[in-house]
Formats: C-alpha cells, structure tokens, sequence
C-alpha cells in the first residue's frame, strides 16, 4: 500500500514538530509544508496530498476553503488542544468532523484511521439553551453616506465580547454588508440568510443559529450578512421578525449593523405582503432594546445626521432608548465642543460619545482585527469602551441608564453551551 501524502498547514511552534512526527511514521509521507491557505489550496488542487492537518488556529480559514478541499478528495483533520474547547466547534462550524487532540492522542495512528473518511471522530453535541433567558438587541444605525456604522458595531461587539458577554454580532446591512471583511472573514457564504431560510421552514432554534454563526473569537460569533446587494430579496420580513427572539435566547447581547433605509415605499404600491427593499433595517429597529445612532463628525455627516434625527418616519421606528454616537471627529474641524452644541442646538439631543479621528482604525481593519485587540488603548479604542458601558446592561453604568432597573443575568461563555466550545476564528 503506497504511503499516504500529508499536506500539513500549521502556526507557529507546532509545526515542525508535527513534520518531525509524521516524517518518522510509516505509511505517511510529508508531500508539502504549506505556508498559507493558498499553498494548501494549490497543492490539493495539483493533486499532491490525500489528508491535509491543520491548526484550528489558522487565519482566514472559512467553510470555503474546507468545501474546496474536500471537492479534491483531500480529508481535512484538524488539530486542536484539548485545554481550548472552542478550536474543535469552530472547526465543525467550518464544516471539518475530523479531530486531533494536541498534546496526548497519537497523530499518525488517527490520520490513518480516517483517511478516506470524512466520519466526525465523535458526534457533534447538541448546544445546551436556557429557554427562559432573554438577550439584549442593540442596533446599530445612521443616516446615508459612509458615518461608521460598521465600524461602530463590529468595535462594540468586540469589547462586550471581551469583558465576556456572550455576544452575537449580525449584518443586516443590505446594501453594503461588509462585518466579514472588517473582521478578516474570507466567506462568500450569507449567515443571515442562511438563517431567514431555516426560519422559512419552521426549523431554526438557538442551536441552528449557534451553528450558522462562526466563532471570531472565545465569546463573538458573527452572522454574515448578504454578499452582493441584489441578494436583499432573500431576506423576508416575517422570518426577520422571528430570528431576534431566537438571537436573544442564544446570546447575551446581539448588536445589530443595519442599513442606511427606513423607507417602506413598498406599503404605498401593494395590497398585499411585499417584499421590502429595508425589510432587514425595519425589523432590527423595530425589536431592538436600544439603538446606537451613528453620525459622522464631519460638517456633512453632521448635518445628515441632524436631519434624519428631525424626520417624523425616523423618530418613530428607533427604539426609545438611544445612543448619540458621532463619528471621526476631528480638531481640525471644530472638535468636540462644536459638535455638541450642533446637535444641542439643530437635533434637541445630547451626544452620548464622541469618537476621534483615529488612524488606529484604519490599521486594525488592514488586519482584520478589532480595537479591542489591535489597539485597545487608542483614542478610539477608549471612547467604544465608553460606549460599551452604556449598552451593556450588565455594567454598572448601564444599569445606572437604565434607572434602576437589574441587571441581567450573566450567562455562561458560548463554550459551555456547546461541549466542543468557541473560540477565536478569523482575523
């Protein structure tokens, strides 16, 4: 029997150590030491490998790519340590069912066990849900024109997911979804569409939308939002309308980046239910507790923000509780104290948080990573924390917002949910 060829594609420390151990098992052969993804990529495609090893680690690891290595007839195990639950639910989020557990289970003897089978080492739990608990929904919203809010909510859902709220971040941004690549995400594939579909057939529950959301890190998962804009018809009011109790059964917060439109043009020229242009926006302001309201600190931005925050339609869909949140401002243009007394004098209403024009931003997006983590201690950096306080209804400050009313209960990580556990993804 010929040796089996082993792709191996691994970070750090571990990977020579691997070569050392397959290179000294029989009936394996290393066919390639893969620097990134692409190799990986090229070297199944040439036909080279029959099993590829990877660490659960590896960035800019999508359910793409392990579709494609699988199209090869490449088998796909992945490594994982046993002291890191969430490496082994991300790879089974990703669509890998092969596990190796690193230090301890004896590599070679595994690869040979399963290769040629994609059969899961061990059966994927069924994630445990309290049925009685009630998540918080915050959206994320500002006029047209580019304010930030992207950028606002990816940074937001990433310092309450660091203080260890179980969070759900979701883009339901329909003309220019772009949460993944702020993040580093490489998929083409729709979360939230994936989800209105199940919710379409009466099958959806936290556990589906646990699974339909990856890991980005130990307390993040991330529903991807529609690739291409002409997709928006894929997303139904009535199912919309069914995923945010869901959202809030599976996650302690669930932030919400939404689209710039709050037409509903399409009420005034059918009789009957219509498909709706901003049916994703509508129904994310509509059920959420809260709405963070994004402007831009520039004199256009702040005065598109003025007149959207005057409109009538506009004050009567966002939610009660608001969060005046304006964006990259900058000295040169006023500062701070000329963009309050704009909004003070032109809207009626105070600004919560001011964030500066940060060159920090700019860098952690170049590497897929969010503030929290790239630069946590950078202007911006501190006026999210900031914003954090406010939303969070676990904080000290969010309950005192909230006059008095208690706090909620702090769940478990989403790692105790799911017994393979969740953990850093992309990025």
């Amino acid at each position: 029997m010929a040796d089996l060829a082993v792709l191996v594609a691994l970070r750090g420390d571990l990977e020579p150590e691997v070569v050392r151990i397959l290179s000294r098992a029989p009936g394996l052969q290393v066919a390639r030491r893969c620097a990134d993804l692409a190799e990986l990529l090229g070297a199944a495609e040439a036909g080279l490998g029959d099993v590829a090893v990877i660490s659960a680690d590896l960035p800019m690891l999508d359910r793409a790519t392990i579709a494609s290595l699988r199209s090869t007839g490449v088998v796909t195990l992945a490594l994982v340590d046993s002291a890191e639950p969430w490496q082994r639910e991300r790879m089974l989020a990703l669509g890998v069912t092969a596990f190796v557990d690193m230090p301890g289970q004896d590599l070679p003897a595994a690869i040979a066990t399963w290769a040629g089978s994609d059969a899961p080492i061990s059966p994927e739990p069924e994630p445990v849900v309290e049925e009685d608990f009630e998540g918080h929904v915050v959206a994320v919203w500002g006029p047209t024109g580019a304010p930030g809010r992207t950028t606002v909510a990816v940074n937001l859902a990433a310092v309450l997911a660091e203080r260890g709220r179980r969070v759900l971040l979701v883009d339901a941004d329909t003309y220019g979804a772009s949460v993944a690549q702020v993040l580093g995400m490489l998929t083409e594939s729709s979360g939230i569409a994936a989800a209105t579909r199940a919710l379409g057939t009466g099958q959806f529950d936290a556990a589906t939308l646990i699974r339909l959301a990856p890991a980005v890190t130990e307390n993040l998962r991330v529903l991807t939002g529609i690739p291409r804009p002409d997709r928006w018809p894929e997303l139904h009011r009535y199912a919309l309308d069914e995923l945010w109790p869901v959202a809030r059964s599976a996650a302690d917060i669930t932030v919400v980046d939404t689209g710039l439109g709050v037409e509903t043009d399409e009420d005034l020229s059918y009789d009957t239910r219509a498909p709706q242009r901003n049916a994703a926006t509508l129904s994310a302001l509509q059920a959420a507790d809260e709405a963070v309201i994004v402007g831009g600190g520039d004199v256009v931005g702040l005065a598109r923000v003025i007149r959207a925050l005057g409109e009538e339609s506009v004050r009567t869909l966002l939610p009660t509780v608001r969060r005046i949140v304006i964006n990259r401002v900058h000295q040169l243009s006023g500062g701070s104290a000329q963009v309050t007394e704009a909004l003070n004098r032109y809207a009626n209403v105070p600004v919560d948080i001011l964030i500066p024009w940060d060159p920090a931003v700019i860098t952690a997006q170049f590497r897929g990573e969010a503030l929290v983590s790239a630069a946590p201690d950078s202007p911006a950096g501190r006026a999210i924390e900031n914003l954090a306080d406010l939303v969070d209804p676990m904080s000290a400050v969010g309950r005192r917002a909230r006059r008095g009313r208690p706090g909620r209960r702090l769940r478990r990580g989403f790692s105790d949910d799911v017994a393979t556990g969740v953990g850093r993804g992309v990025g």
